[in-house]
């Protein structure tokens, strides 16, 4: 948020997630200046004890992060389930 707001008035430029670059007071003040770049692939890991200990809210927030971007697949998670869970 602190960096949208910065980028609003003229600090420089950013890289702003798209949802907050849509958001109305930025949609209208804001311009694309590198609209070909692409940042590079990130790889996000969820470390936890066990699944038998996962409280409701984490066991959602899994859930969803193996949903929305769990479908590409890092090499170095071989011997991982379908949502990054190790089982061997």
């Amino acid at each position: 948020m602190a960096l949208m707001e910065l980028t609003l008035k003229h600090f420089g430029i950013a890289v702003l997630p798209v949802y907050m670059a849509k958001w109305p007071e930025a949609a209208n003040n804001l311009v694309s200046v590198l609209p070909r770049w692409n940042l590079p692939s990130l790889t996000l890991c969820a470390i936890f004890s066990g699944q038998s200990h996962l409280t409701p809210k984490v066991r959602v927030m899994l859930d969803f992060l193996g949903e929305y971007i769990g479908t590409a697949r890092d090499p170095r998670l071989h011997g991982c389930d379908s949502k990054g869970i190790f089982t061997d």
